[in-house]
């Protein structure tokens, strides 16, 4: 792959990110982008994996093997917390 050809392919997947991310914004729906912190998802998601949880609106019913992001409360403070395999 050339340079100039890699280049281009950053720059369409840039925007398809931003692009994705601001029109989950939009709709109420958030994308989330994030990594996995721990080896507690071995071996399934290896630690530094990264991952795009998409809302529950958009990705059907849950089965078998999906991962699922949710947000918990631990002493007052929320934000998400964990996202345990199915």
């Amino acid at each position: 792959m050339s340079r100039e050809t890699a280049r281009d392919a950053f720059v369409v997947v840039s925007v398809l990110v931003v692009v994705v991310i601001v029109a989950g914004q939009l709709a109420g729906q958030p994308v989330l982008l994030g990594y996995v912190t721990s080896g507690s998802m071995a071996p399934t998601l290896e630690t530094g994996d990264g991952f795009v949880a998409v809302p529950a609106a958009v990705s059907g019913p849950i089965d078998t093997g999906d991962v699922v992001v949710f947000k918990a409360v631990f002493g007052g403070v929320s934000g998400v917390r964990g996202f345990p395999r199915i």
